[in-house]
């Protein structure tokens, strides 16, 4: 079936954006098969002469969508229909800041993209992706849109659209597109600062290709002449024209010039006012706007591009602005204000000259040192040229936009390729599978999965890509470089005893157990040293990297540091091997607690969230909601069964507000199997994920592990889980009588949240695991029910 990309823009066609009919075009010559469709026309007479070369007529979608569209995407996706019909009624706010339409009327134009594949599909045609060429409307419609069909997106962020988004709202537009991209560096640096770090790598530089053949630097005869100076822009706040007027002012007593400035806007009245207020009219032309054929010969017949842009107070501002390119390519040299990515074209010294925003004087003289050598402004502008050759071509950025396409159908064939090394008739060792058995696996779309296999008696681990899978057999993991040495007991023993300080440390024997392994994210060994002041018995943990085991170490020593009184006994950190990636723990002797020693559980948690912080992580519930939508979106994309449960829980605890309550230390991955009997002692282990939040979240984890393994055990009976409400109760109370008491009912409340904030993060984990099992599906049902009848009314916390 032959595959299309859809490619939604606001408008079409804008004067303004030669950028994106040269990308469109840039992609028709790469041969993908592409449909344009704008959310409006522009409405405006002067076009570019190039949108006439678009092969496919462009289609256009409106703010209310025909019945028949609804019904004939209601009829094929019903759940996903109601559900994102419902997420647009209940998110009104998330059309706020730069916008031309509602969150309704941007459901509306998802419809019609909707039924518009549903049709292409019938005639034959498969859409593939779907790419959002502006992080505004266009981004909010291509979420809709894969809410609605599962749909990979990707989006274009530029500058308004991007900097006058509310960043919760960005956020959510962005947090399930295959790919972020954007013209320049600084736009980079914002969304790394407001995007989820596992959102924010998916971001890439794409900068504006400009035609190399249209615009082509044309010599000036010798001999005397005025130099011209021209500017092409918007007439509007950020492009800063007035700046460049009143620099004009300065110069024009002393040199001759002439400045023809190409664009309309609102502004142009107030300009041409302040042209005439600095005595100006015989210097300064405002010319109106043109197509691109006007620009080309306007800039062939300059000697210098002058731009001199800044940030509004409200936000707005030019990333890297096209005409700078485009004049830079014709072979002018540029003189320009340093914003959003305008230092990434322009280099100052060598093809122009930039300065501060607002800096009329510093504008002004650079503009007069170009006007003033005439031999410079020639080199520069053949340095300009060379810039462009080498970083704007269009076909070039086309290529890299061919690759974010292809890379948007990933997903799929790499969840295939993990079914396939979990299925014991595909296993990528043995013969079949054969005496193959899967210890341990993951799988998260968009990273690299793995399994862990005993094939024999043998460790074989898989890392499964969309390119392939690579099995190396234990210890060699590539993500953990230190592991062979680790599991040496010649190189663990001696640098485990020398680090606890026993002076003969390489004569020290010492015995290795393997405990545990995550492949290519943790190893734990238990190290038996013989004989000298280091015998004993320890726990070591070899880590992914030096800086996560460094971390690890002073936590873990500042924690265990505190003071502390019964029932609570910590593990100290003995020893930090930085060269081996391990910190090494004593061994804590005692038997896993029973259900009847769910109270004693309690107590010693309740005396560990009374210790003081150390210099521990924040975890905010927030940050973790949205990561959960995030996750859920992207496995409803490779697998819409599993996903769309997944899904609609995440959505629900997304718009649940988090009970207020204390933060404080807190475990971070709290349940029954972290807990050891040691005579009147409870010991608390894996103090790995120790941070700062809600007491109450630690609970909630521990309640939530007791549902867990009551669904696990007997997966037929939907009320498994109800059989733990005793042992629950049983702990709750006696972590609230361990605890200084809060007003009736609210600690109850918080609890309630945070167990099915918990059964979310289990059922994303038990896909991860096990994708085809019914655990997934199975423990998200008990966090709605949960939610639904909170579990304190069925006789817990009463």
């Amino acid at each position: 079936m032959p595959a299309r990309v859809i490619y939604l823009t606001r408008s079409w066609p804008r004067l303004s954006q030669t950028f994106v009919v040269n990308e469109v075009l840039a992609l028709e010559r790469r041969g993908v098969d592409l449909e344009v469709h704008a959310m409006a026309p522009s409405g405006e007479e002067v076009r570019q002469p190039q949108v006439d070369r678009v092969r496919r007529p462009v289609r256009y979608t409106t703010d209310a969508a025909p019945p028949a569209d609804h019904a004939l995407v209601a009829a094929r996706w019903p759940q996903r229909y109601d559900a994102t019909s419902r997420f647009a009624g209940e998110q009104p706010g998330l059309s706020s800041g730069y916008a031309n339409a509602t969150t309704r009327q941007c459901f509306e134009h998802a419809v019609q993209l909707a039924a518009r594949c549903l049709r292409l599909e019938a005639d034959g045609i498969r859409v593939t992706h779907l790419h959002a060429h502006f992080a505004h409307d266009p981004a909010l419609v291509a979420l809709l849109h894969h809410r609605l069909t599962g749909l990979t997106y990707s989006i274009t962020a530029h500058a308004r659209d991007l900097y006058q988004i509310p960043p919760e709202n960005l956020r959510t537009r962005v947090a399930s597109a295959t790919s972020v991209l954007t013209c320049c560096r600084a736009n980079v640096d914002y969304l790394d600062a407001h995007l989820e770090p596992s959102v924010a790598e998916r971001v890439r530089v794409v900068h504006h290709g400009i035609d190399l053949e249209q615009f082509t630097p044309r010599s000036h005869p010798a001999g005397e002449r005025v130099p011209r100076v021209v500017s092409v822009g918007r007439l509007v706040e950020k492009k800063g024209f007035p700046d460049l007027l009143r620099a004009c002012a300065a110069l024009a007593p002393d040199r001759p010039f002439r400045l023809t400035v190409l664009g309309d806007g609102p502004l142009r009245p107030a300009l041409e006012a302040q042209r005439t207020a600095l005595g100006l009219d015989g210097v300064v032309d405002f010319e109106g706007e043109h197509d691109s054929s006007v620009v080309v010969e306007t800039m062939r017949a300059a000697d210098v591009f002058a731009l001199t842009p800044y940030v509004t107070t409200d936000g707005d501002r030019d990333g890297v602005p096209n005409v700078v390119v485009e004049a830079m390519a014709a072979g002018l040299p540029v003189v320009a204000t340093e914003v959003g990515g305008v230092g990434e074209a322009v280099t100052h010294g060598h093809d122009g000259l930039l300065c501060a925003p607002r800096d009329v004087a510093a504008i002004a003289a650079n503009l007069g040192e170009l006007l003033a050598d005439p031999a410079r402004r020639q080199e520069m502008g053949r340095r300009a040229r060379a810039t462009v050759e080498a970083s704007f071509d269009v076909d070039r950025a086309a290529e890299q936009l061919v690759d974010v396409f292809s890379l948007a159908a990933r997903p799929r064939a790499h969840y295939e390729a993990f079914l396939g090394a979990i299925d014991p008739a595909r296993m990528p060792v043995g013969e079949g599978g054969g005496d193959c058995v899967v210890l341990d696996a993951k799988f998260e779309p968009g990273r690299p999965a793995t399994v862990l296999y005993r094939h024999a008696t043998r460790l074989v681990h898989a890392t499964v890509e969309p390119s392939g899978v690579t099995v190396e057999e234990f210890p060699t993991d590539p993500a953990l470089p230190t592991l062979p040495a680790v599991l040496d007991p010649a190189v663990l023993g001696p640098a485990l005893a020398g680090a606890i300080g026993d002076p003969d440390a390489e004569r020290v024997e010492a015995r290795l157990r393997l405990l545990r392994y995550r492949p290519g994210r943790r190893a734990t060994v238990e190290v038996t040293l013989g004989g000298g002041p280091a015998q004993g018995r320890y726990v070591a943990k070899v880590y992914h990297d030096g800086a996560k085991a460094a971390a690890v170490a002073a936590e873990g020593a500042a924690l265990v540091g505190r003071p502390s009184r019964a029932p609570l006994l910590l593990a100290p950190v003995v020893a930090h091997l930085p060269d081996l990636a391990v910190v090494a723990q004593a061994w804590v002797e005692g038997v896993p607690l029973t259900d009847a020693d769910a109270p004693r559980a309690a107590a010693a948690l309740a005396v560990l969230h009374g210790l003081s912080v150390p210099a521990g992580r924040p975890r905010p519930v927030d940050r973790e909601l949205r990561r959960f939508v995030s996750r859920s979106m992207a496995i409803r994309s490779v697998d819409p069964e599993a996903g769309e449960p997944l899904l609609e829980l995440a959505e629900r605890l997304h718009s649940t507000q988090a009970p207020p309550g204390p933060a404080s230390l807190v475990h971070g991955d709290c349940k029954p199997s972290q807990f050891l009997a040691c005579g009147d002692d409870v010991a608390i282990l894996d103090l790995d994920h120790c941070g700062v939040a809600d007491p109450a979240s630690d609970v909630g984890t521990f309640v939530a592990t007791l549902r867990q393994q009551a669904i696990r055990s007997n997966p037929s009976d939907p009320c498994a889980a109800d059989a733990t409400e005793p042992t629950a109760r049983a702990f709750v109370d006696a972590y609230r009588d361990a605890v200084a008491p809060e007003p009736e009912g609210t600690f109850a409340a918080r609890v309630d949240f945070y167990v099915a904030v918990a059964l979310m993060r289990k059922a994303l984990r038990a896909f991860a695991r096990s994708p085809l099992s019914d655990e997934p599906r199975l423990v998200a049902a008990d966090a709605r029910r949960g939610l639904d009848t909170p579990w304190r009314n069925q006789h817990v916390l009463g």
